[in-house]
């Protein structure tokens, strides 16, 4: 049943949406016009195994190719080196939800709900490392929890490599799992292995330097230099991260209606698309395919479920202080993103 879920949700988004039309797959095509031979370099900065993978993808079957066609293959070999990744994903986290105990059961429900939570639905379908990255921290988790039991080395060297990887990627990535690592794992590492969180850094911040010199030998843009285009540069003012727009959330829950406000977009973001970047993007069959009719309900639907999908993540961290950092993780990624 989750292996029949898992390919019909992967088929909808590969016939519903354009990937070659997604957010900031203008701005990235540049690291698989330099796999694919057409550049000297990517003069971005970002980590490049993400977009090396992509490209195989692309590369393995492209003989046959149509040009008439060329943007909807792109679009299924981003899908589905996607998809690749999201498996790696969920049998990483399988395997820490076992670790911690968690009736099989309730896992397997867990992972078939996940085929359809509307974030995890919207970084599958687009051109960004995010899904790669989200597949490494599962096994960062299972590496160090099983580090933690049995205090075999080649279990850390496993992390060492994994994190690596993540920190070397993309900065905001590597500043939201640093700060969620550093939470769970500070007592535990520091009271009783200062030695072995020492070594660990060292090995981890030498793997980081011999990775970023090699995505700059092919970016030509060191890592911590990306370069932004204008419209990125204006800075909200400071009542963004309070303002609460009511009367507009009730009667224009809409784009751009809150632009001036944080929690409205999240409100509207969560578990909708307030930016219209996927299901509600103009080039995606979703958008085409809706019902009319319910279509001005979508914004209702999508604030109740964000409420209370966050209602619920503080409830349990209060009643359920175990797994209280995981619960809480959201809130570490709103806090880097603003």
């Amino acid at each position: 049943m989750k292996k029949f879920i898992k390919l019909t949700t992967f088929l909808i988004t590969v016939l519903f949406y354009n990937s070659a039309q997604s957010p900031d797959y203008g701005k990235y095509r540049s690291y698989l016009d330099y796999y694919l031979g057409s550049a000297n370099s990517s003069n971005l900065e970002q980590g490049n195994l993400y977009f090396y993978i992509v490209s195989q993808f692309i590369n393995f079957g492209s003989r046959d190719i149509n040009l008439r066609t060329i943007e909807e293959y792109i679009s299924y070999k981003i899908q589905f080196a996607n998809f690749f990744f999201y498996i790696v994903f969920i049998t990483g986290l399988y395997r820490v939800l076992k670790i911690y105990k968690f009736r099989k059961d309730n896992i397997l429900l867990l992972l078939i709900v996940l085929n359809f939570f509307p974030p995890l639905v919207a970084i599958r379908i687009i051109f960004k490392p995010e899904i790669l990255i989200l597949g490494l921290i599962t096994f960062c988790i299972l590496f160090i929890e099983k580090y933690l039991k049995t205090k075999k080395l080649e279990y850390l060297v496993s992390f060492v490599l994994f994190y690596s990887l993540i920190i070397s990627t993309k900065f905001t990535s590597a500043s939201m799992v640093t700060i969620l690592f550093f939470i769970i794992y500070r007592r535990k590492f520091l009271n009783d292995f200062s030695n072995i969180v020492l070594a660990t850094l060292i090995i981890t911040l030498f793997l980081f330097g011999i990775l970023s010199y090699e995505n700059y030998l092919i970016n030509d843009i060191p890592f911590f230099e990306g370069q932004n285009p204008d419209f990125y540069n204006s800075k909200a003012s400071s009542n963004f991260i309070y303002n609460v727009n009511f009367k507009d959330l009730v009667y224009k829950p809409y784009k751009d209606f809150h632009a001036d406000s944080m929690i409205g977009i999240i409100l509207l973001e969560t578990f909708d698309d307030y930016f219209h970047l996927y299901w509600n993007n103009d080039e995606s069959l979703f958008s085409k395919a809706q019902i009319p009719t319910n279509i001005k309900y979508v914004p209702y639907l999508g604030m109740s479920m964000t409420l209370i999908f966050y209602i619920l993540i503080i409830y349990l961290s209060i009643v359920d202080k175990r797994y209280r950092p995981f619960y809480l993780s959201p809130f570490i990624g709103i806090f880097i993103m603003y």
